[in-house]
């Protein structure tokens, strides 16, 4: 039984301090991939990409809903200068896309610890007083963001660790559950790109709308 502990013990600090050099993003051809696509002119498509993952992933969720996770994430990303398919795929992993997600006193789509973040929250956004107003996905998405960036900050820009420090409250395989979404993402915002630039070749007619949202 001691041995166990022991065990356990030397688990959690290994994680805890240990570098990660081999991290899942430290080497993802992905990430790579999109540190030379955040541009401004390829919101519209950043949009479009997350918009058809959060609908393939949570059928319930309505296309309006889709619509402003999707823009939230994108526009308050852009706002703290982090990527907007890791803020995604943290929310996506976090909340399964759940505004009203709450445990272990995280609540909302980024499930934000309100007991430690509540003092500056207050400092910084005078106007989130409460729960109430904390789970409004656009208020929990600026928040959650902006946690991120501090927490990505905070280990020099090494998104294992701060993940691994950070947002593996309940599985040490946080880190690669949220790179799978990032990587799907990636995946289908090339494909994307791909389409839109075969659209743009002389010749080629664009497709008829299908009146979806």
């Amino acid at each position: 039984m001691a041995l166990r502990f022991l065990s356990a013990c030397f688990c959690f600090l290994f994680v805890l301090f240990a570098p990660c050099e081999a991290g899942v993003f430290g080497e993802s051809p992905e990430r790579r991939y999109m540190e030379s696509h955040r541009d401004a002119d390829e919101t519209a498509l950043r949009i479009a990409t997350m918009e058809r993952y959060f609908g393939t992933l949570k059928k319930s969720l309505s296309a309006e809903r889709i619509q402003s996770y999707a823009t939230y994430v994108e526009n308050e990303s852009a706002s703290f200068g982090v990527d907007p398919f890791l803020v995604a795929a943290v929310m996506i992993n976090t909340s399964d896309l759940e505004w009203t997600s709450r445990e272990n006193k995280r609540y909302g789509l980024m499930r934000i610890d309100w007991d430690k973040h509540r003092k500056w929250i207050y400092r910084d956004y005078p106007n989130v007083r409460s729960l109430r107003i904390l789970f409004k996905p656009v208020i929990n998405i600026r928040i959650g963001a902006r946690i991120l960036k501090d927490d990505l900050v905070k280990n020099a820009n090494d998104i294992d660790l701060a993940l691994e420090r950070n947002y593996a409250w309940d599985t040490l395989s946080a880190p690669q559950e949220i790179h799978t979404h990032y990587r799907n993402m990636v995946v289908l915002f090339r494909e994307l790109r791909e389409k839109r630039g075969v659209m743009q070749l002389p010749g080629v007619s664009a497709p008829v709308p299908d009146g979806g949202k």
